[in-house]
C-alpha cells in the first residue's frame, strides 16, 4: 500500500489549494453581492465553482492556451446567459424533447410505421431562440446607452457582465496555479476586481483582508509544493516534519501580515487611496458607467455646497452665465423674473386653471436608472423678452 502515499499527498495538496481559493473567492462573492445591485449569490457561486473546476481540468490536460480560452469563453458565456435569462427550465424541456425525438427516430428506423413528430421540438427551440435574442438585444441596448452617455440600469446586462467577469477570474486562477504554479499572478485579477469595486463605491477596504490572507497562504504553500516536487524528482531526502513547520509558518505569516495591513495606519496609503478614488469617481457632467454596472457610490456627506462650487470653480467648470437658484452660495442679485400667463386668455373669463398654483422646477428627471431618476439629454434655446416658451395651450404641459 506504499503507492497510496504519494497519491494521498497529491490529493491533500490539491484539496488545500482549492480550499484557499474558495476562501478568497468567497470574499469576492460576498463583496460583489453587497456592492452590486441586481446580482444573486447563488449565481455568483455557480460561476465561481464552474470556473475553478474547469480551469483546473483544462490545466491538467495537454491543451493549448488559445483552445482553452476559446472553450472556456463559449462555456462561460452560455452558462451566464442561461442563468441571467432564467432559461434553465426551458433548456431542460428542450433537452428532453431532443431525447424523445431521438428515440422516435430509432423506432421509425426499426418499424418504419410511425413518423417522427418534431412539432414540440421545433416550438421549444423557437421559444428558446427568441428568449436568447431578447437577451442579446438588451445587452446591445445597454452597451449603446453607455456609448451615448446615457447609462441605464438593466439587471440582465449587469448579471451577464459580472457573471462573466467572475467566471474569467476564477478560471484564470485555477489555470495559473495548476499549470504555472504562479499564485500571485493567479489571484491578482480577482483582487483587482474587488479593489476597483470597493474604490468606486468609496467604502471600507476590509473585504480585501481575507483575500490578502488567502493569497499569502497560497503563495507560501504553492512555493513549498514546487520545491518538494523538485526534491522528489531529484531523489533528495528531506524531513517530512518540515510540512508541519511550513503549515505553522504559513498560518502565522498570513494572519500576521493581514492583521498588520488592517490595523496599522499609513497616511501615504490613505493619500494614494484618496487619489485613486478621485481618479475613478465619475464626473457629474459625464455619463456614469458605474451605475449602469450596478455600483452605487456612497454619498459624500462631508462636502458642503460651497465646497462643491469651489471645486467647480478651480476646474473652470462653472457656467459663464448667471447662476439662478436658492442656495446661499449663489448671487443674491435679481437677474430674471418668471411669470405664468395663459396665451390668448381673457382675464375676465372664469377659468378654474387660472387660480391654480404653479411651481417652477430647477431640475427635471426623465430617466429611471433602477435606483432613482436622472436627467436625460438637454438642449439650449434662446428667448427674447416677451417671447412665449410654449405658444400652444397644451393641457399636459401644465405643472
Amino acid at each position: 500500500m506504499s503507492w497510496l502515499k504519494p497519491r494521498f499527498q497529491i490529493e491533500r495538496r490539491v484539496l488545500r489549494t482549492l480550499t484557499l481559493m474558495l476562501i478568497l473567492f468567497s470574499s469576492l462573492v460576498f463583496g460583489i453581492e453587497d456592492l452590486v445591485r441586481g446580482v444573486e449569490s447563488v449565481f455568483l457561486w455557480v460561476v465561481v465553482l464552474l470556473g475553478m473546476l474547469l480551469g483546473w481540468w483544462l490545466a491538467s490536460i495537454k491543451i493549448a492556451g488559445w483552445r482553452a480560452t476559446l472553450l472556456s469563453s463559449v462555456l462561460g458565456t452560455s452558462v451566464t446567459i442561461v442563468f441571467v435569462g432564467r432559461l434553465g427550465l426551458k433548456l431542460a424541456y428542450l433537452l428532453q424533447a431532443i431525447f424523445q425525438w431521438f428515440l422516435q427516430g430509432l423506432l421509425w428506423l426499426i418499424n418504419q410505421r410511425e413518423m417522427v413528430d418534431s412539432t414540440v421540438l421545433s416550438a421549444l427551440f423557437q421559444d428558446l431562440s427568441q428568449d436568447i435574442s431578447i437577451i442579446f438585444s438588451r445587452l446591445a441596448e445597454w452597451v449603446t446607452n453607455i456609448y451615448l452617455r446615457q447609462p441605464s440600469f438593466d439587471p440582465v446586462a449587469i448579471g451577464f457582465v459580472w457573471g462573466l467577469a467572475i467566471f474569467s477570474v476564477a478560471i484564470w486562477a485555477s489555470w495559473a496555479i495548476r499549470r504555472y504554479q504562479q499564485p500571485a499572478w493567479a489571484m491578482l485579477p480577482a483582487v483587482m476586481l474587488m479593489a476597483v469595486s470597493l474604490g468606486y463605491v468609496n467604502t471600507s477596504a476590509f473585504t480585501l483582508l481575507p483575500m490578502l490572507g488567502a493569497s499569502l497562504a497560497l503563495i507560501l504553500t504553492t512555493g513549498y509544493d514546487a520545491w518538494e516536487q523538485r526534491w522528489i524528482l531529484q531523489g533528495l531526502d528531506y524531513a517530512t516534519d518540515i510540512r508541519f513547520d511550513i503549515a505553522i509558518a504559513t498560518i502565522i505569516l498570513s494572519l500576521g501580515l493581514t492583521l498588520v495591513a488592517g490595523i496599522v495606519p499609513s497616511i501615504s496609503v490613505e493619500d494614494i487611496a484618496d487619489a485613486y478614488r478621485e481618479w475613478i469617481q465619475p464626473d457629474p457632467s459625464e455619463s456614469d458607467l458605474g451605475e449602469s454596472l450596478g455600483l452605487d457610490p456612497e454619498p459624500q456627506t462631508e462636502t458642503r455646497g460651497s465646497d462643491i462650487f469651489d471645486q467647480k470653480r478651480d476646474k473652470n467648470e462653472l457656467p459663464t452665465s448667471h447662476l439662478i437658484g436658492t442656495g446661499e452660495e449663489l448671487a443674491d442679485i435679481v437677474v430674471m423674473l418668471a411669470r405664468v400667463e395663459t396665451p390668448g386668455q381673457d382675464a375676465s373669463n372664469e377659468d378654474p386653471l387660472l387660480d391654480s398654483h404653479y411651481y417652477w422646477r430647477n431640475l427635471t428627471y426623465d430617466r429611471y436608472t433602477g435606483q432613482g431618476w436622472t436627467t436625460g439629454s438637454l438642449g439650449k434655446q434662446a428667448f427674447e423678452p416677451g417671447d412665449f416658451a410654449q405658444s400652444a395651450d397644451i393641457e399636459n404641459h401644465r405643472l
